[in-house]
C-alpha cells in the first residue's frame, strides 16, 4: 500500500483524520491511533478494522471523525495499513492542526505562532516565504536567513529541510554538453552549474 497523504484537521470540537493511497494491491484495511504526546501511549480508535475500499488495488480516499474530545489540546495519530499476509506498516505520528490552516500545532507552538489562528500564508520575517512554505522546506518562520548562509530563504530555491524559497527565487541550474568522442567511445564533457548570476564549469 502506498501513502499519499494522512491529515488530522479539526472541525468543532471534533476531529477529522484523512488518508489517501495511490494504490492497494495488497492491502485489507487500516486502525487508527490516537494519543495525546507523539511518544505515546496510543489507543486504538476503530473498533475492527477499517477495510480496504478498493476492489481493482487503485487508491482511495478515507475518513475518520474522532468525537469527545477538547478543543485546542494537542492530540497525535497514527494510522496503521495491514496487508493480505498480516504485515504491518505505521504511518505517523501526525498532530493535529485545530485551526485547519495546514500546520500541525506542536509546530507551530515550537516556532511561537498561534494555533488557534490561521495564519499559514502570513510572513512574519518578511524574507517572501510563508508560513505554510516554511513549514514544508524546514525553515524558521522568524528567522530570514535560516541556513545562515547570508541568503535570504526567499532568494533560495531548495527543498525539504535544505532552506526555503518561492518560485521567484535563485535556481540551481545544471547541464552536460559532449565536447569530443572518439572511435572507441571514450567521451569529453563539460559540465555547466548556473547558480543566479554566477556560473561554474567543470571538464
Amino acid at each position: 500500500m502506498d501513502l499519499i497523504s494522512f491529515t488530522v484537521t479539526g472541525s468543532g470540537d471534533n476531529v477529522a483524520v484523512e488518508w489517501e493511497t495511490a494504490q492497494e494491491a495488497d492491502s485489507k484495511g487500516f486502525n487508527l491511533y490516537r494519543a495525546e504526546a507523539a511518544g505515546g501511549p496510543y489507543v486504538k480508535l476503530n473498533g475492527g478494522l477499517i477495510p480496504a475500499a478498493s476492489i481493482s488495488g487503485e487508491g482511495r480516499s478515507y475518513r475518520f471523525t474522532d468525537t469527545n474530545l477538547i478543543r485546542g489540546r494537542l492530540y497525535y495519530y497514527q494510522l496503521e495499513d495491514v496487508d493480505v499476509s498480516g504485515v504491518v506498516s505505521v504511518h505517523g505520528p501526525v498532530c493535529v492542526d485545530w485551526d485547519a490552516d495546514g500546520l500541525p500545532d506542536d509546530w507551530e507552538i515550537a516556532h511561537g505562532l498561534n494555533p488557534g489562528k490561521n495564519d499559514a500564508e502570513l510572513d512574519f520575517d518578511v524574507d517572501g516565504v510563508s508560513n505554510r512554505l516554511e513549514y514544508e522546506r524546514g525553515t524558521d518562520p522568524w528567522n530570514r536567513d535560516s541556513d545562515g548562509d547570508g541568503i535570504p530563504d526567499g532568494a533560495e530555491k531548495k527543498s525539504g529541510d535544505q532552506g526555503g524559497g518561492d518560485n521567484g527565487g535563485v535556481e540551481w541550474r545544471e547541464g552536460v554538453q559532449v565536447i569530443s568522442s572518439d572511435s572507441e567511445g571514450a567521451v569529453s564533457v563539460k559540465v555547466v552549474v548556473t547558480w543566479g548570476i554566477y556560473q561554474a564549469v567543470f571538464g
